[in-house]
């Protein structure tokens, strides 16, 4: 397909991806770094792909503790999802809530919160309340809202995550924990 193909870009992001969580941030980020030139070059700065792949990067650095790159990848990512995909997708809700979870780790609440919210509101409405994805969120704005000393509204959160979570565990599997446990 030749060195600037899109496919081949692809490819780079999902080998990134698969470093990044395997604990190699170092080895993922020139490969990320690498699909989003093939990106750029071959479908332009204001492609969906494009930001996929910004926002992965973004996670590499985060896990790096590289937090102003990190923020200012998000914001690109959003920035090009909102004009291209808009403003209710849930590619732009993980896009939101991942700066908000950066922003809530710099203690810069204020800012954090409206993102989380919005986060949690496109994947409900999207994925359905009872979806992995704004549980997660849900769990997030419970550690902010704990730090803010809002323990009613983070408790409200945090049992609203476990319920879904409890819910989406008893779905895949089974056996139920005291079952398991007579073996």
């Amino acid at each position: 397909l030749g060195p600037d193909h899109p496919d081949l870009a692809t490819r780079l992001n999902n080998l990134a991806n698969l470093l990044h969580d395997t604990a190699r941030s170092a080895q993922a980020e020139p490969l990320l770094r690498e699909a989003i030139a093939i990106k750029e070059k071959t479908l332009g700065r204001e492609h969906p792909s494009l930001a996929t792949s910004l926002n992965n990067l973004a996670n590499v650095l985060r896990s790096m503790g590289r937090t102003a790159e990190t923020e200012m990848l998000y914001r690109e990512s959003i920035a090009i999802q909102e004009k291209t995909l808009g403003r209710e997708h849930p590619a732009l809700a993980t896009s939101r809530h991942n700066l908000g979870v950066v922003l809530r780790e710099a203690g810069r609440h204020d800012e954090a919160e409206p993102l989380l919210r919005e986060a949690i509101a496109i994947w409900s409405a999207t994925l359905g309340p009872d979806h992995a994805q704004p549980a997660r969120g849900k769990r997030n704005l419970a550690v902010l809202l704990l730090a803010r000393s809002r323990l009613e509204e983070a408790l409200a959160c945090a049992q609203a995550a476990f319920e879904v979570h409890e819910g989406l565990l008893a779905a895949d599997h089974s056996w139920r924990v005291d079952s398991a446990l007579t073996y």
